[in-house]
């Protein structure tokens, strides 16, 4: 399939978009504003990020160390939030520093975990109350925005830089 994202989706039938549905009234009915469930985070405390490895930083290390550096430079925490598992934590350790991707902590499965990733994931953001994640895993996605205030952004694909 061409991957061309210069194109406009209408050219080609089967990349439609189909319609966004109404999103309604911007206040619920009875009401004069409308609040949000989610509370703003104060700057100073800054925000916190977990990033999934394998197919993500990964899949475009230049652009995710950029990112990184400017989140930690700006005060932000960065967690490295992984399925792989804890036995795996020197080489993973090794492979983020030939990367040059900075971090605070490392969160990695318990070899002993008996549940999901997904699982696994909504835990770690919890315990660490992330703000905003990044992963390849539309399950994973999915579970962290279902079960947590974070928001998962899912790693869509892209076109290959030359270099990266």
């Amino acid at each position: 399939m061409d991957q061309s994202y210069d194109q406009p989706l209408a050219n080609d039938p089967a990349r439609t978009v189909p319609a966004a549905p109404s999103p309604g009234p911007i206040a619920p009915e009875g009401s004069a504003t409308y609040e949000s469930p989610k509370l703003p985070v104060p700057r100073e405390s800054g925000l916190r990020y977990g990033m999934d490895i394998d197919g993500t930083i990964t899949r475009a290390p230049r652009h995710f160390k950029r990112i990184i550096d400017a989140l930690m430079d700006n005060g932000d925490t960065v967690y490295i939030l992984t399925a792989r598992p804890e036995s795996w934590r020197d080489r993973t350790v090794e492979l983020l520093a030939d990367l040059g991707i900075r971090f605070h902590e490392l969160l990695m499965r318990p070899d002993d975990w008996v549940g999901t990733v997904p699982e696994f994931k909504v835990a770690m953001v919890v315990a660490k109350a992330m703000h905003i994640t990044i992963d390849d895993d539309e399950a994973n996605c999915w579970a962290i925005n279902e079960h947590t205030m974070c928001l998962a952004a899912h790693m869509l694909p892209f076109p290959s830089i030359s270099g990266d």
